[in-house]
């Protein structure tokens, strides 16, 4: 904004009074002090907060969840993260800590995730974990477009890379996105259950398979959710797409200064 402030949103657990990334999953970070650095180095009050709450907020005044009062959101793609509007406010927990939505424990079996927790919604259906699962198929023999493009080197399989073969009718690359909507669809119906939204809202790169990935995932939903949960929700994807972090820095920075 013209009054001068910079608005950052970060994938980390931060300390919200001091502005320091307390921790990272996805970055090799640890305690730094990330408002106090940017701040020095730009001259200007800087505002920092996890980016799925910046992605939150962001579709709550802008986009997709606008006029929600009860409204979560998933942003899937590397990993998950998610952000939640409750009662009209972006709610994040006593500490600053909350709605870490990738990092619920869905599958005690499953692998372990970065953050040290084992079976975590991120390690099971981010699209790191798709390509994860989907050169383990490969690696085990499975049949698939994907070795048309990439020979035997399977290692370098990517989400894009399964996205695009399930759009050509891939039955290995349907089905893992049938499994991955699936287990996303389940992780809403528990967060129904605790929070009771209203709106579901989802973005992030997995979520541009369009269908693939929302067809699996309303099915689970439709099986699992109570008629008196499943008959006032509504699960739409993200509106502001690449730029939604820009848009909630905006927002952030807005706050910051009314404040």
């Amino acid at each position: 904004p013209a009054s001068g402030s910079v608005g950052v949103g970060i994938p980390a657990t931060l300390d919200h009074e001091t502005g320091h990334a307390i921790s990272t999953v996805n970055l090799d970070l640890e305690d730094v002090p990330i408002g106090e650095m940017l701040s020095e180095q730009v001259g200007l009050p800087v505002a920092i907060d996890n980016d799925g709450n910046l992605a939150m907020l962001a579709e709550a005044l802008y986009g997709a969840a606008r006029g929600a009062d009860h409204a979560l959101l998933l942003t899937i793609g590397t990993g998950i993260g998610g952000g939640i509007i409750h009662d009209g406010r972006l709610f994040t927990g006593g500490n600053g800590l909350g709605g870490e939505v990738g990092h619920m424990a869905i599958d005690p079996r499953g692998p372990k995730c970065s953050c040290g927790n084992t079976g975590c919604l991120e390690v099971m259906a981010s699209g790191t974990a798709i390509a994860r699962r989907a050169r383990e198929r490969l690696a085990d023999g499975e049949l698939s477009v994907m070795r048309e493009w990439l020979g035997e080197d399977v290692a370098a399989v990517t989400a894009r890379d399964v996205t695009q073969a399930a759009h050509r009718g891939d039955a290995l690359a349907i089905s893992l996105y049938r499994e991955v909507g699936a287990t996303i669809g389940s992780a809403l119906v528990n967060l129904m259950y605790l929070l009771n939204p209203s709106l579901f809202v989802l973005g992030g790169s997995v979520t541009l398979a369009g269908d693939l990935l929302f067809g699996p995932m309303r099915e689970a939903v439709a099986s699992r959710a109570p008629a008196a949960y499943r008959e006032q929700i509504r699960i739409v994807p993200a509106e502001l797409g690449g730029d939604v972090g820009l848009w909630g820095a905006l927002a952030l920075c807005m706050m910051t200064q009314r404040a």
